[in-house]
């Protein structure tokens, strides 16, 4: 009896996991045709464009990060300076 019980759920789970196969493939596969299409679009003047932006992007934070550096430094010295101040006059 248990046998049966666990032949017939088995039966009807692979039924479920069939049945969603076959509705949920159409709609992915369908998804991903759409996405293909829409990079396709980008054509080869954007594709510089976005690769030019993105260089410049990246010249930016390097700057940035070389400011932020030397800021640091700075803000360290300074602290140091400050610390060595008011040890001497302690």
């Amino acid at each position: 009896m248990i046998a049966f019980e666990v032949l017939l759920l088995l039966a009807a789970s692979v039924i479920v996991i069939v049945g969603l196969t076959a509705v949920i493939r159409p709609i992915a596969q369908a998804y991903s045709e759409r996405l293909k299409a829409k990079y396709k679009e980008i054509g080869s003047d954007q594709e510089v464009l976005l690769k030019n932006r993105v260089s410049s992007l990246e010249e930016e934070i390097r700057e940035l990060k070389r400011q932020v550096l030397s800021i640091q430094e700075t803000s360290e010295f300074t602290a140091k300076m400050i610390e060595t101040k008011q040890d001497k006059s302690a």
